[in-house]
């Protein structure tokens, strides 16, 4: 399967600049092995993945353009009941 590209949208930056998360740490987390991935319909795409800070990030993208073309529109930190199943969900 081909990789997916991210690009970030004026949205998402403002998305993570309010919730503290860099955009550093949101691309982390989009490729990080470690991670759970939600298709929400056919163009909304969630994921919860691991940054290198070791903080869980929450990421909510929406497909455009190519299939594997994802822009960012929500950056944010796991709440503690979403690190919890993103732990179980990696295990």
């Amino acid at each position: 399967m081909m990789e997916r590209e991210y690009a970030w949208t004026e949205t998402g930056k403002a998305s993570a600049s309010r919730h503290d998360v860099s955009e550093q740490e949101a691309i982390e987390a989009l490729y990080s092995p470690q991670r759970i991935e939600n298709h929400i319909g056919s163009l909304l795409l969630a994921v919860a993945g691991l940054a290198d800070t070791a903080r869980v990030i929450m990421v909510l993208c929406e497909r455009f353009g190519k299939v594997n073309s994802y822009g960012i529109l929500a950056v944010r930190l796991a709440t503690p009941d979403e690190v919890k199943q993103w732990m179980e969900g990696t295990r």
